[in-house]
Formats: structure tokens, C-alpha cells, sequence
């Protein structure tokens, strides 16, 4: 049975190699049979390492004799683990982290490498209270190194942001709130606080959002009595604030095309007390499973889930609908703070997503009745596929009008879109956008 570190190394071996690293986590930590502890400190170590890998390897940089390409992968990532654990967590002992990684490489393919990195983490230790800091001198490369996002990506922000950026780039690698929508379907706040502290996990209530708690120490959620009950699901902020845009009314027909796994239809279907149509739509069979099963612990009675590919335009949908939500498919790039190596994407693929975008939203507005509302939405903070993807789409359709909305808290659209950021509005990075369909 693996222990907690190495079954970390193992998940971020499988990460490089383009597996997402909350799957991957669940299910080494399964095969390792860590216990509840040993399974939060392998979690904290991958977490940790994928959101300051930059900085880490900048650490190993200046205290090895080889460069990084000269470094074998299972041995850097032994060093990164290590060197996280003396630069960033105090209760464990340095002495203890330099011994568990020299043991681990000892025991690989490649047990030469042990005197190396003993070297290295050593130094790492002796130097623990005034490691090197990145060169501050240009801008660019010291926010890069600093918060472990690629140079494109801190550019971008720097150009969107100024000095804001950095706030970006540091809410990225902090920890996020973990946000339950409570189901008004199933009952009220105070009917979930109360079953939560049964289970003896506290929550506060959302700076600004009304139905929603933010819980502390909650562990496994799944196995919490308000969850099974359907009193509350795991729902960002900003996932919920985009339905709020929508603002769907009981008694009307409305379309999710891009729906699974679910939590905007679920939170439509609160809105609409049970009352009228959600078609929830994805393109994947096994995904739509994940809608049915949600539906029925929160008590959703109106949603209908269909197979549905969001490119493909359904001509018996055309004029149907009283209200479209379009959460198209991104990039993702709003997300990194719960799904941090989503900031080492490959830009080119990044940008091949606008013109999906845009097939998608043609068909939406197709779907949506003369005189309905749409709203468009994705979790990345990229322009070219938020801005510049309605710009565009407002230029093929006249009959879009763009609508400008006001949110909880007084967050509020310009010329109908609204970027949600990091470390600004308490969510994740969100881009909405609202507009109704002329008449004409």
C-alpha cells in the first residue's frame, strides 16, 4: 500500500500526461487505501504542487547541477513534492520531507538520482526561511514564476487587469469557498443549516447570495444528510448568478444546451417551483445520467433530459423555447483555482473554442422564441471566446438585442456582458452575457 506522497507523485506523473487531476486524485488514493488523513495530506500535496510548480522548479533551479530537462520526471516530481512540503506546510518536518523523497527515488528505476536530490532538498532546507525570490525586474516572468501561471496567461491579465491582475493570479492558488446552493424545493437555509450541524459542519451564509452557505470543514459532502436529503448541492456562486441572468418563470419552456452535470438546470427548476419545461441537453449518454441521478435527489420534476449535440441545429427546436441558456463548452480558464493545471493548456487549443462557440450560439438563437431570452455564459475570462464571440454573434443576427442585468450584490453588466473574476466578486472566473430576441 502506498503512502500519501507517493501515491501524489503517481497522480502528478498522470496529470503531466493530461489526466485531470481531481479524477485522477480519487481514484489513486482509492487503489492506495489511504486512510481520511493520509488522503487530505496526498490531496494538499497535488493540489499544492500543481499551483506553485513554476515557483518550485525555480527553487530547484537554484540548487541543482542539472538543468531541468536533465532531471528524470519521476524524479523532479519527487522534488517538487518535497520542496513543497519545506517551503509551504509548517507542520511537517523538513527533515522528514527530505528523507521520505530520498527513500522514494532510492526505491525507483532510478536510485543514482537519490544523491542528487538529497543535495537539493537539503540546500532547500538549510535556506527554508529566505529561499530565492524570482527576479522582479521584469514584470511578466516575476508574476509567472511567483504564482505558477504561464507568461501568455499573465500577459493577458496584465493587459485586461493592470494592477489587478496579481489579485487574479493569487486567488488562483488560494483555497475556494466550497459554495452549497440550498434547494428550495426541499426546504429553506435554516432547515439546512440545522441538518448540517447535525452532521457537525458549519457553514456561514454567502456574503450575497441568499439561498446559498459556504461550509467549512465539511469533508465528504456526499455522505452528509443534507445532501442525500436534496437540501443542498455544491454550486459556485457564479453558476448560480448566471441562472439569476436567465431568471426563468415558472410555466415556461426552457432550454439548457449544454446542461450536464445538471446544477443550472436543477437551480432553473428551484426558480420555476416545478413548474414548466427544461429540455437539459448533452452529447454525452453516460453525462446525462449524471442530470437524472441529481434530478432525483433534489426533487426536479420538469427537466427532461435529451442527447444533443450543441453544433447540430434540431430544426423542430427553432422558436420553441421562452428562455435559452447557453453555458458553451471553453477553455476553462476562469476555473483554475479548482482545477489548477488547467493554466498549463496549450494556447492553440484554447483557440479553436470560438468557432464551436459560435455554432452553438447561432442555434441557440434559433431555438429562442421572437421576444425570449438567452443568455450566454462560459467559466473562462478569455475575450476571444466571451466578448468577442457576442460581438460577433450580434453582428450575424440583428434581431439579438444585447440586455443589460444587475445582480445580487450590485454586480452589474455593461452593453449586456459581465466577466466575473477571481478574488473581485467571490467566484470563479465567469463570463455572462443576456440578451432577448427581437419581435420582428
Amino acid at each position: 500500500m502506498a503512502d500519501a506522497r507517493e501515491t501524489a507523485v503517481r497522480a502528478l506523473m498522470s496529470v503531466d500526461q493530461g489526466a485531470w487531476s481531481d479524477l485522477t486524485l480519487s481514484a489513486a488514493i482509492k487503489k492506495a487505501r489511504l486512510d481520511p488523513r493520509d488522503a487530505a495530506l496526498c490531496t494538499a500535496l497535488c493540489t499544492g504542487v500543481l499551483q506553485n510548480r513554476a515557483l518550485l522548479d525555480h527553487y530547484i533551479l537554484s540548487y541543482s547541477s542539472l538543468r531541468m530537462n536533465k532531471i528524470a520526471p519521476y524524479v523532479l516530481n519527487v522534488l517538487r513534492v518535497g520542496i513543497y512540503q519545506i517551503a509551504f506546510m509548517d507542520r511537517i518536518p523538513h527533515s522528514a520531507a527530505v528523507n521520505t523523497a530520498v527513500t522514494m527515488i532510492r526505491r525507483s528505476q532510478n536510485p543514482r538520482a537519490a544523491g542528487f536530490a538529497n543535495a537539493v532538498l537539503r540546500r532547500v532546507s538549510e535556506n527554508a526561511e529566505n529561499l530565492p525570490k524570482p527576479d522582479a525586474r521584469d514584470r511578466v516572468a516575476y508574476l509567472s514564476t511567483l504564482y505558477s501561471h504561464p507568461k501568455w496567461f499573465v500577459k493577458y491579465l496584465l493587459k485586461r487587469l493592470g494592477d489587478g491582475a496579481e489579485a487574479v493570479l493569487a486567488a488562483d492558488n488560494a483555497v475556494p469557498p466550497m459554495t452549497a446552493r440550498v434547494n428550495r424545493l426541499k426546504g429553506n437555509v435554516i432547515d439546512a443549516i440545522a441538518l448540517l450541524e447535525q452532521d457537525g459542519v458549519r457553514s456561514l451564509p454567502h456574503p450575497y447570495l441568499p439561498d446559498a452557505l459556504n461550509l467549512l470543514g465539511s469533508g465528504s459532502v456526499e455522505a452528509l444528510r443534507a445532501f442525500c436529503a436534496g437540501l443542498i448541492t455544491i454550486q459556485d456562486a457564479a453558476s448560480q448568478l448566471d441562472v439569476l441572468a436567465l431568471s426563468p418563470q415558472p410555466g415556461e419552456k426552457v432550454l439548457d444546451m449544454c446542461a450536464a452535470p445538471g446544477g443550472k438546470t436543477f437551480f432553473m427548476a428551484a426558480q420555476m417551483a416545478n413548474r414548466g419545461r427544461i429540455t437539459a441537453c448533452d452529447i454525452h449518454e453516460h453525462r446525462l445520467g449524471l442530470i437524472r441521478s441529481g434530478a432525483q435527489r433534489l426533487g426536479v420534476e420538469i427537466a427532461d433530459p435529451v442527447r444533443a449535440d450543441g453544433t447540430v441545429f434540431h430544426p423542430e427546436w427553432e422558436g420553441q423555447f421562452d428562455r435559452v441558456l447557453v453555458d458553451a463548452p471553453c477553455s476553462g480558464m476562469g476555473i483554475i483555482r479548482k482545477k489548477p493545471e488547467i493554466r498549463y493548456k496549450d494556447p492553440a487549443e484554447i483557440a479553436k473554442l470560438p468557432d464551436i462557440q459560435k455554432k452553438i450560439l447561432t442555434n441557440a438563437v434559433r431555438y429562442c422564441k421572437p421576444g425570449g431570452t438567452l443568455v450566454y455564459s462560459t467559466c473562462s475570462v478569455m475575450q476571444a471566446e466571451n466578448e468577442d464571440v457576442v460581438r460577433d454573434r450580434l453582428a450575424a443576427h440583428p434581431e439579438l438585442v444585447p440586455q443589460d442585468f444587475t445582480l445580487p450584490s450590485g454586480i452589474a453588466s455593461q452593453d449586456g456582458m459581465l466577466t466575473l473574476w477571481p478574488g473581485q466578486h467571490e467566484t470563479d472566473g465567469f463570463f455572462i452575457s443576456k440578451f432577448t430576441k427581437r419581435t420582428f
